[in-house]
């Protein structure tokens, strides 16, 4: 969240110093660097969950030699990741549209981000031995920490006129001082940890690559829908449309900071459930989806309804139209994208992977097909509804079905806890911004925020009213009357 909040502020500032066709480099190359943590290969969730597992039951041993597999396949991988950022740097400027001015600086961020890969490889074990342990504000502390320090170095690096290399240069430290903590953290909070980076790993090896074979489908699927769209975009327009597509596009990352962070915690948390035999899964599932949705719908309705307003106020008038009318479609996946995540980490937890893989892989085509198709004919709101179509069949369609069959859950009550709650939830909140819209439009960020703020506990209101039953609301009364005690 807190990196979320950074990067809202931040990123008119860096847009502004840069410039759109810098930026927009910036992104396409971020976009192409982005298909290297394909590599990560679902080593790290194997790690999560085999942590939590044997941890759980005591067997600190086997937890270590496991641990130490996954380390020592990133470190293979890491190499990997370095020789292909050469390849992509060589042919950026052949391949798209990059002004010749930017063409050796776009080729140097593009080997410093395979290093940012590599070391974030590594990072990625002792983070998952974190969560894994689910010491979520460990984890929470570090990544605040990271966040501020490469803040305040992009802060005056822009300042002193630095370009796009020094910006690289400071997401690779960055990446750099996240393993060496997560290093010290992994080790502090797991005081039986012993790394064996030689001798015979295989059998642990063998269990992690059994776990991430179908994780590897996933996350190959995962990074075409996360960043195709700025390669779409840079191949088939110009540029500087990279700018307006991803401004809209960051702000829905942003908003689902939250509601992810919530999902990953759900990876450990089923798995731990599960080696316990816990008939609490389900019931789990549900509750976090329900409360992923209510976080996420109401940041979705403000977009769908007051986008390009509030892009005017935050980018200024120059991108409100055009990355407004992206914003709007993007919404959806928004409200969408928390319990879908949710689901998909939570059958994750249980080894039910394999299950979701046919799915996302139609979803991916059919999203590169319609991208494809509809850019240029409508542009970057073309990439966008490529993007949506695909998404809505997937999450309420073909997620909820593989839930099912793996906890039992209905689809019907996962539609329930997705779409009709929230949206009851958000009526008069949606009602009370469209008003507010119309009749006492913002002139500045601190108003838009002020008057955002003054409707929201709508949402609360209502759901407390129309979406929880009696024991969710016992459940609620006690948490606050803990809360108060303490």
């Amino acid at each position: 969240m807190f990196a979320a909040v950074v990067g809202f502020f931040l990123s008119p500032y860096i847009v502004k110093q840069l410039g759109p066709t810098q930026y927009g480099v910036w992104m396409l190359i971020a976009g192409l660097v982005g298909y290297l943590g394909i590599l990560d290969l679902g080593i790290r969730a194997a790690v999560n969950r085999y942590t939590a597992r044997l941890h759980a039951m005591g067997d600190h041993q086997e937890c270590s030699l496991t641990i130490s597999a996954a380390l020592r396949l990133f470190g293979f991988l890491g190499i990997l990741a370095i020789a292909l950022s050469g390849v992509i740097a060589y042919f950026v400027p052949i391949l798209f549209n990059v002004p010749a001015a930017l063409a050796d600086d776009a080729r140097i961020v593009a080997i410093i981000g395979g290093l940012g890969i590599a070391t974030a490889l590594v990072a990625g074990v002792f983070g998952a031995v974190v969560t894994g342990l689910e010491r979520f504000d460990t984890q929470c502390g570090i990544e605040v920490l990271v966040t501020s320090v490469r803040t305040v170095a992009i802060i005056l690096a822009l300042r002193a006129g630095c370009g796009l290399v020094a910006f690289a240069g400071i997401q690779l430290f960055a990446s750099v001082l996240s393993c060496a903590l997560y290093w010290v953290a992994a080790h502090k909070l797991y005081k039986e940890l012993r790394i064996q980076l030689f001798g015979a790993l295989g059998s642990q090896t063998r269990t992690i690559l059994h776990f991430s074979v179908p994780m590897v489908a996933l996350s190959l699927l995962g990074q075409i829908t996360n960043y195709s769209d700025n390669i779409v975009i840079g191949a088939f327009l110009p540029i500087e449309a990279v700018t307006f597509f991803a401004i809209a596009a960051n702000l829905c990352l942003y908003a689902k900071g939250m509601p992810t962070a919530l999902s990953h915690l759900m990876i450990p948390r089923i798995s731990a459930l599960t080696a316990q035999g816990s008939n609490q899964v389900g019931e789990t599932i549900l509750s976090v989806t329900k409360f992923a949705t209510l976080i996420s719908a109401p940041m979705a309705v403000t977009f769908a309804l007051r986008g390009e307003s509030f892009i005017t106020l935050w980018m200024g008038p120059a991108f409100g139209p055009a990355s407004g009318e992206v914003l709007r479609v993007l919404a959806i996946i928004v409200w969408l994208d928390a319990s879908r995540n949710v689901a998909m980490q939570s059958l994750i937890g249980m080894s039910k992977q394999r299950t979701v893989v046919l799915g996302i892989a139609l979803e991916a085509a059919c999203y590169l097909a319609l991208s494809l198709a509809l850019v240029q004919q409508f542009g970057i709101v073309g990439v966008a509804l490529g993007s949506l179509v695909p998404n809505v069949l997937s999450s309420l369609g073909y997620i909820p079905r593989c839930l099912s069959r793996a906890t039992g859950i209905s689809a019907g009550l996962f539609f329930r806890n997705v779409v009709l709650l929230p949206a009851a939830a958000c009526l008069l909140f949606g009602v009370a911004t469209a008003l507010i819209e119309r009749f006492v439009p913002a002139t500045s960020l601190a108003i838009f925020f002020l008057q955002t703020f003054l409707i929201l506990p709508l949402v609360p209101l209502s759901t407390w009213l129309l979406c929880l039953s009696t024991a969710e609301k016992s459940r609620v009364n006690s948490e606050i009357g803990r809360f108060l005690r303490r």
